[in-house]
This record gives C-alpha cells, structure tokens and sequence, in this order.
C-alpha cells in the first residue's frame, strides 16, 4: 500500500495503513490489529501493531506510529 501511494503521486516517500480500530473483530484480528508501511528512497519498512483503546484513540495511535515510522525511515 505505501508503495502504491508513492508510485501513483510520484513522492519520495508513501505511507499505508490497514487494520481493525473496532469495536469489534474482523476476519479473525482483534481491534487494534494494524498494518503500517513506509516506502521511500532506500526500500519498505512494513509492522504490525497492537493498539488498546477504543475506536478513536486506536486510529489516533495509528497516525502517530505513521509518523513516528516515516520519521525513523527519513532520519536514515
């Protein structure tokens, strides 16, 4: 997904995410379950994550780690 995203903006850098913010389970990943990618310059960086919380503070967590992982890549 962070791949696609860069490609279809030509950006140095992409960022993806998926995953279950809740209430409830889907297909078997329990709320909080999220995929995170960053694509840039030097490759993919891609991880899961377990985020508590309700619906809200699970997809506020999200974009923090989006972020955080961009920054980490970028620092690089």
């Amino acid at each position: 997904m962070a791949e696609g995203a860069r490609a279809a903006c030509s950006a140095t850098w992409g960022l993806g995410r998926t995953g279950v913010a809740g209430p409830d389970a889907v297909d078997g990943l329990a709320p909080g379950t999220v995929c995170l990618g960053v694509a840039g310059p030097d490759g993919t960086i891609s991880l899961q994550e377990r985020f508590d919380g309700d619906r809200a503070e699970v997809r506020r967590q999200t974009v923090v780690r989006a972020f955080d992982l961009l920054s980490q890549a970028w620092a690089r």
